[in-house]
């Protein structure tokens, strides 16, 4: 470097006196960068040594400091430390002046900590500011300012890693701070602030109280126009509440309230304290209702919270805190409400939380801690045992991340096992059962040792061990739990929140042992203990229910006990006070409405009939819009037989028409919601366009929500908060369709618009070429229901008891059915070419039909079980009907059979004797009758209405032939290649035929063909997924089309070329399902009729073909070619021949009939041409 001579020195140094003069005036900081640039100049010239150099450095520093204050970057203030530690070794600056750098640098670094989240920051700032304040001098006016910095470094540091003796460091230096200070509305804040931090961490009452004290004064002496008012407010609101928390005093609560209006009052607009006055404000309601129940409360404390979140800055780092607070708020009002959207959106935001929060965070465990919780609570609501798994996994996350001295790691682990215990219930894992047992053992333990052990403590080990009991039946774990519970009854407070739960599990455990040992004392106390659970709950709470539901139950057992009739009158009122219980969840009310209905058929009360009629109400409230079609059928596989029972008691009561009505209004929920969302709404357009707009967006946007396919199982964590969002939009989107259909039954004319029709509508809309028949078997009585037709006065329900037939011999002939089928292998279409035996046939030529393995026992036939059904079922009403045997199938009777319970599961279209041992002729349905399969009456009955019907014939039928013969993944089935030639044989001159094969049968494309086609064949491979209903579908060639896609599939309008239906929406009029198990549902949800055909008809087809098993590639060709045959009505005359799918019915019965010619009646040949089915109109 150049040495400048004395001169140059000189002028440089005058230079950067000049450029700070200027800045002092000016503030511009380009003068003092001036100023620094030409400093910094004049030290590297300056000879080492030399007296002035030491100032020159000194000066620099100062430089630097005012540079920081003008532009707060940390370099500066670290460079300025820098110059001022060189020149106190240079004895040109004295320690003032380096305190003050210090200061200057301490504060940048916190500063920096607060930007960034730099965790060395923090120690370094705690370094240099106890540093400038151990060299500040006592009566230095500027100690009370460094002592400030350093206490809000040490709460920083101690917020940061929660290590105590930093928040005891920050309290001795904020109350050195307020002696120096003691008139200081801000330095009481600040001490106010620590000590209520401390009070947190300690439980100390004094430190609290102190707290508020001097948040009063500081309120008290602070100038109206004090820009930190708000801020005490704030803080002093805030220590009332949690004053509140730990007194349960109200005067704090409202108190607390009051002063958190004022300080929301007082901030201006924008000012940074504005959120969180928001936040603690509506915190501060919520806590209130939490205690006194008012929803007032509750709802005014979301209000806050909404608009103080909306005001928090996505950087702020009290961001993550805040969405956990709110997640609290939203299941305090999920608890009053029951709305499920609010269980959804808590999970959701704790996940955020969560998310936002690094790991070393330490409000990290805290934060896991309670996403774990709100996991296990939507848990207990939708019963998905993937929130469950994942509540485990942040339960033990919070446990990893957490110190040894975490004041609520006890709690973290507690949480870990209560989740264990509960999964354990489900899964039946000994793993979960035994680690629970292990963690509530050792909290007892550690407690023990304190001699601190709670109530708790007690409580949770003896659950665990009734349920150890309930593993092992060992009777020395259920005496145990007893005895804890026992101990932990003398223990816990009259006025603790958790008293009613433990009650209510003692009791459960007594009447456990009741059943084991019969000691009358043990039901007698656990008696008394629910109805003292019971006297202390709110109607509004959810857990009253099954407070309710347990003392029936109850009652009930000392009626068996006693026969004391009592107590099975009590029993009764208290299942009817369970089931009417206003905030019980449907799922949970519907349980022990069916119990009060049995009570009350042991007491032969004609009340049963109310009781059976809730339980039809109930059960179309367990499967809501609000959730997916996956979960409907998933909530409705527990109320499966309650519709059933409540028709067959209806009808032991003479009631009919109310068996017929509750079987309507209870069965196929899933289905019915669909057909509401699609039902046409003309009238609505023409009187009021705008709301039947706001109807048509909404129910189409509901429809295409609820069929999205569930990602149950995913664990990753973006995906499952993405599946939470976006069931908390179908909440409040059907939240939103409730309140429009509101409004539109305000109108005049729309009273009843998409209501329910009553049955006398349905009965007065059957197809008048037959009978309509409604099958019904139950533990009660087996029944057909006989509706006649009458084209004038509608049917007249005409009853029929099948004596010979029970619910019980229904499930074995079901048994023996499903092992008939499972022993044949009839997995596929494509499996029947893997075994073949010979079997004559009608002309005499031998023609292969698959081989039965072995293992299919002599009794377990498809002959066995269609003529077991025959004799028993059939036959009867058959004859019942006086009907006679034709050989003309167009002589035959139409028969529409809509079979419930186990009837939906049985093969009844086909019901005869076949084989060895039939004799003549008269001996099977379909000698008789033609038969059809409709799910409900009110699904034929839409068909017949001429307001709802769909049209009796498209202008031109469009028929659409898909074929698949070489579906990657699955088996070839080279027959469907064929099958579709010879239904384009048929149909050549017909015209509007198209046809994809193959490569060309792409999911978008067929879904697009499919919507500008009125008859649709699909030739392929399919899947019933029995778990996931609306996940069932056709294979083609890139993949599945789903039920759940076809389902939101619309037609398309006819094409222009037509005038006089141009516009017109195409008539979906057949389906023809040439595929496997389409017509087979889940015999757990039979009353949904979950299967493909049924998906068909809700889509909109009149009409549908559908198999009951795989069916045989080699005579499909054959089958579909005779009934596409007899679907043609030939034209001559001046007619054109066209195809008339009102004859799909006759067609498929003919079709039939011709292959059973062919193969014969041997079981192989059964199998092969018995698994169509005619569903629909």
């Amino acid at each position: 470097m150049v040495r400048l001579t004395p001169e140059e020195l000189s002028r440089l140094e005058e230079q950067a006196w000049a450029s700070l003069e200027r800045f002092h005036v000016s503030r511009n900081v380009l003068d003092i960068d001036e100023a620094i640039s030409a400093q910094k100049q004049v030290i590297a010239s300056s000879p080492v040594g030399i007296p002035s150099l030491g100032v020159r450095i000194k000066a620099l520093g100062d430089s630097y400091g005012l540079r920081f204050e003008k532009s707060a970057r940390i370099l500066d203030a670290c460079a300025a430390l820098s110059c001022m530690r060189k020149a106190c070794r240079l004895g040109a600056a004295v320690d003032n002046d380096l305190a003050k750098a210090l200061w200057d640098a301490g504060v940048a670094l916190v500063q920096r900590f607060g930007r960034e989240n730099r965790v060395s920051d923090l120690d370094k700032s705690v370094s240099v500011l106890q540093e400038s304040v151990d060299i500040t001098p006592f009566g230095d006016p500027s100690l009370s300012i460094r002592l400030n910095a350093l206490g809000i470094a040490f709460k920083r540091r101690f917020q940061r890693h929660g290590r105590y003796p930093d928040l005891q460091s920050s309290v001795t230096a904020h109350r050195r701070v307020y002696e120096l200070q003691p008139c200081s509305p801000a330095y009481m804040n600040n001490l106010a602030d620590v000590l209520s931090v401390q009070a947190q961490q300690t439980d100390m009452m004094s430190d609290l109280v102190e707290s508020i004290d001097l948040l009063r004064l500081a309120v008290e002496t602070a100038s109206p126009n004090d820009q930190h008012l708000s801020q005490y407010l704030l803080n002093l609101g805030g220590n009332l509440k949690l004053r509140f928390e730990l007194t349960e005093n109200k005067a704090s609560i409202d108190e607390s309230i009051n002063i958190l209006k004022r300080a929301a009052e007082v901030t201006k607009e924008g000012d940074l304290d504005q959120p969180a006055n928001l936040m603690t404000l509506g915190a501060a309601y919520s806590q209130r209702y939490e205690r006194y129940m008012d929803p007032t409360d509750i709802h005014a404390g979301i209000s806050y919270m909404e608009l103080g979140l909306a005001l928090t800055s996505p950087k702020d780092r009290m961001l993550p805190m805040r969405l956990n607070h709110y997640g609290k708020a939203l299941n305090l009002r999920y608890q009053l409400s029951g709305d499920i959207s609010d269980l959804h959106e808590m999970v959701v935001l704790r996940r955020k939380a969560v998310t936002l929060t690094s790991e070393d965070d330490p409000s990290i465990a805290g934060l896991l801690d309670e996403l774990a919780v709100s996991l296990g609570e939507k848990h207990a609501r939708t019963k998905d045992l993937d929130d469950l798994d994942e509540s485990i996994d942040a339960s033990r996350r919070a446990i990893r991340v957490s110190r040894e001295d975490h004041p609520r790691l006890q709690a973290f682990w507690k949480n870990l096992a209560t989740s264990l215990e509960t999964r354990y219930h489900i899964t039946k894992s000994d793993n979960d059962l035994t680690e629970a047992l292990s963690i509530f053992r050792s909290a007892i333990e550690d407690a023990s040792s304190t001699g601190s052990i709670s109530s708790t403590h007690l409580s949770d080990l003896a659950s665990a061990l009734c349920a150890r009991y309930q593993q092992t039946g060992v009777l020395a774990a259920l005496h145990e739990s007893i005895r804890l519970y026992e101990q932990a009854e003398q223990r816990i407070s009259v006025n603790s929140p958790l008293l009613n739960t433990l009650l209510y599990n003692y009791s459960n455990t007594l009447r456990l042992r009741f059943d084991e040992l019969h000691m009358i004392e043990d039901l007698n106390t656990a008696i008394s203990l629910l109805r003292q659970v019971i006297s202390s709950t709110s109607e509004q709470s959810p857990d009253l229910v099954d407070f309710r539901g347990h003392l029936a139950q109850a009652y009930f057992q000392r009626f068996q006990e006693s026969g004391d009739f009592d107590d099975l009158q009590t029993s009764a009122g208290m299942y009817k006070n369970a089931a009417y219980s206003p905030a019980g969840p449907p799922s949970i009310r519907v349980k022990y409405a069916g119990a009060w209905a049995e009570v009350l058929d042991i007491l032969d009360s004609p009340q049963s009939l109310e009781a059976y009629g809730l339980t039809i109400d109930l059960v179309s409230l367990v499967a809501g819009l609000e959730q997916s079609l996956t979960q409907r059928h998933s909530s409705l596989e527990s109320t499966n037989h309650v519709v059933t029972k409540a028709s067959a008691a209806a009808i032991d009561r003479g009631e009919v028409e109310v068996a017929l009505e509750w079987l309507e209004q209870g069965r196929c929920l899933v289905w019915k919601q669909l057909h509401d969302l699609r039902m046409p709404i003309d009238h609505l357009k023409s009187a009021h366009p705008d709301l039947a707009q706001q109807v048509l967006s909404l129910s189409q946007v509901i429809e295409a929500a609820s069929s999205k396919h569930s990602v149950s199982g995913e664990r990753m964590l973006e995906n499952r908060t993405f599946v939470e969002s976006e069931e908390i939009k179908q909440v409040k989107m059907v939240r939103e369709w409730d309140e429009v259909l509101a409004r539109v039954r305000e109108l005049e004319g729309f009273e009843n618009f998409l209501r329910r029709s009553p049955i006398s509508d349905t009965l007065s809309h059957l197809p008048v070429d037959g009978p309509t028949i409604v099958l019904t078997s139950t533990k009660r009585r087996t029944d057909a229901i006989i509706l006649a037709p009458s084209p004038s006065s509608g049917a007249t329900p005409r009853l029929f008891r099948l004596s010979e037939f029970d619910v019980y011999q229904a499930d074995m002939l079901y048994n023996k059915y499903r092992r008939c089928l499972e022993g044949a292998e009839l997995v596929n279409r494509g499996a029947w070419g893997e075994k073949w035996s010979d079997v004559q046939n009608a002309d005499g030529s031998v023609r292969a039909v698959r081989k039965i393995r072995k293992t299919t026992t002599q009794e377990d036939t498809l002959q066995s079980v269609l003529e077991e059904l025959w004799e028993r079922v059939l036959k009867p009403i058959v004859q019942h009907l006086g009907l006679s045997p034709s050989t003309d199938p167009s002589e035959r009777t139409r028969i529409y059979w809509c079979p419930t319970g186990p009837f939906t599961m049985l093969p009844i279209h086909a019901a005869g004797i076949y084989g060895p041992n039939r004799v003549g002729t008269g001996e099977a349905l379909m000698e008789y009758a033609i038969s059809s399969i409709t799910p409900t009456l009110a699904a034929l009955s839409d068909r017949v209405k001429p307001s709802l019907a769909v049209k009796v014939s498209n202008s031109r039928e469009s028929v659409l032939l898909i074929s698949q013969p070489e579906t990657p993944g699955q088996v070839k089935i080279p027959g469907v290649t064929s099958e579709v030639a010879a239904i384009r044989d048929v149909l050549s001159h017909l015209g509007a035929v198209q046809s994809l094969d193959g490569d060309e049968g792409t999911t978008d494309r067929v879904k697009s063909l499919m919507s500008l086609s009125s008859i649709v064949h699909l030739a392929c491979h399919a899947e019933q997924n029995t778990e996931d209903p609306l996940q069932s579908g056709f294979y083609l060639h890139n993949g599945m089309l789903s039920l759940s896609t076809l389902i939101q599939r619309r037609p398309a309008s006819e094409s222009n070329s037509n005038k006089s239906n141009a516009g017109t929406p195409i008539s979906f009029t057949l389906a023809f399902l040439s595929a496997c198990q389409t017509g087979t549902g889940k015999q757990t949800l039979s009353e949904e009729a979950a299967h493909i055909a049924a998906g068909m008809l809700a889509a909109g087809y009149k009409g549908v073909v559908g198999t009951m098993w795989s069916i045989p590639d080699a005579y499909a060709p054959m089958l579909a070619k005779e009934f596409y045959k007899r679907l043609v009505e030939p034209g001559g005359g001046g007619i054109v021949a066209r195809i008339d799918t009102s004859r799909s019915a006759y067609a498929l019965h003919c079709a039939t009939e011709e292959l059973r010619r062919y193969l014969g009646d041997s079981e192989g040949a059964l199998l092969a041409w018995v698994p169509y089915v005619y569903f629909g109109l």
